[in-house]
């Protein structure tokens, strides 16, 4: 780990990668300094978070830097950029600020921070959300995107600094039609997962002063269509190819032996330390065409997809099979000869050759006789060379899927 400077002058051996468990919190200098830039697999990151909510006047000129602070976005992650989005736009399009500082007409906001990473940190970023002018009451659905972690899912803007009572109801939807109704409740509904039921649901809501019972604010069931109460319709699952989800093959490297090769794959995902289990796997060879059953060498690609809600998308990496190193191994009998003044064998000599792998195994074996020997126009005959069998492994299947119980 360097928490200091770190100076690197000597040349880089790419046989021997930077160690896996390698941190740089630090400066990294020297002629070879570009070798041990962290990875961005091992950057550390200031986290993503969702800050607090601001009241705005219309008529202010609002520096949005002031809704974060270091713990949620930090210009030691990089270069900082703001963007907001209208709520009221059903496109929900990101709009780039060319300065912190602006006046937003009356409405509600998302503001967005985002910083584009560096040597040491990868990208981060934060949302704040704001409403502009003092007399406005909104309850909106939260764009539900995948994280590990409980979310709310209505975000409840009120004017001033004063106490609202703030009560949901939820209405689930019954599968012959209709809803079953609660009772109200003062808990916010959330989701955590993807899947989850509380994303299925209508809400009503309502807003009262914390001295009265009378609503200043209430969306509420028409009788009718489902239309008049809220409802999460953006849900979106983490990508596969996230910086945040780390694909391991083990071992990553094999040797070739004739039998059919296939790597132990683990997925992570490393904010939540959470293995993904629910993909599917299918196999090529890296230059292009199926591989069902890779055992030749060569580099293979192996190719990842998601059946889990929580992750969407795929995800390409990749293992090779090395050449088999073989060692010739010669035995002569009847290893003495009378000097004739030649290089031929003497009769009834012979040299058993053999052509063994790394294990020790007989890959190729034959007998050069003393008559072969003596002719030096021509080489061994190639009947007297044999390959030993080896029995041939079921072949798996192209695809396969992989799924927790």
């Amino acid at each position: 780990m360097n928490d200091g400077e770190l100076q690197v002058n000597m040349t880089s051996d790419s046989s021997k990668p930077i160690p896996s468990n390698y941190e740089n919190h630090g400066r990294v200098t020297g002629t070879q300094a570009e070798n041990w830039r962290t990875p961005s697999s091992l950057k550390a990151v200031k986290g993503t978070s969702e800050t607090k909510r601001e009241k705005v006047n219309e008529s202010e000129n609002f520096d949005v830097s002031t809704l974060f602070n270091s713990s949620d976005i930090d210009s030691e992650e990089g270069k900082v950029s703001y963007y907001y989005v209208n709520q009221a736009d059903s496109e929900k399009k990101e709009q780039t600020l060319s300065s912190s500082t602006t006046k937003f007409a009356a409405g509600n906001y998302i503001i967005g921070a985002k910083t584009q990473g560096n040597e040491t940190y990868k990208a981060g970023s934060a949302v704040a959300y704001i409403y502009v002018n003092s007399d406005i009451f909104s309850v909106v659905p939260i764009e539900f995107v995948y994280t590990g972690f409980e979310q709310e899912l209505l975000k409840v803007y009120t004017p001033n600094d004063e106490e609202y009572k703030v009560e949901y109801q939820c209405y689930e939807p019954q599968s012959k039609g209709g809803f079953y109704v609660n009772n109200w409740t003062t808990t916010p509904p959330t989701a955590t997962n993807c899947g989850d039921e509380s994303l299925k649901y209508y809400y009503a809501v309502r807003i009262t002063a914390s001295d009265s019972d009378q609503p200043l604010y209430q969306i509420t069931y028409d009788g009718t269509s489902s239309d008049s109460l809220l409802h999460v319709t953006s849900i979106k699952p983490k990508s596969l190819q996230s910086d945040d989800i780390v694909v391991t093959l083990t071992p990553q490297t094999f040797r070739y032996d004739g039998t059919v090769k296939k790597p132990a794959i683990e997925i992570i995902d490393t904010v939540i330390k959470t293995e993904v289990k629910k993909y599917g796997i299918s196999y090529s060879y890296a230059a292009g065409g199926a591989a069902d059953n890779p055992k030749e060498a060569g580099t293979y690609k192996v190719y990842i997809y998601s059946f889990d809600a929580n992750y969407t998308g795929d995800r390409y990496v990749y293992f090779t099979i090395e050449k088999q190193k073989l060692t010739p191994v010669a035995v002569i009998s009847n290893a003495s000869k009378t000097y004739d003044g030649t290089t031929s064998l003497a009769s009834g000599q012979t040299i058993a050759l053999t052509l063994q792998d790394e294990a020790g195994n007989t890959v190729l074996d034959g007998v050069i006789p003393a008559s072969s020997a003596r002719s030096s126009s021509s080489s061994p005959a190639a009947s007297a060379w044999t390959r030993p069998s080896r029995p041939s492994p079921p072949p798996p299947s192209s695809s396969s899927a992989v799924s927790s119980p």
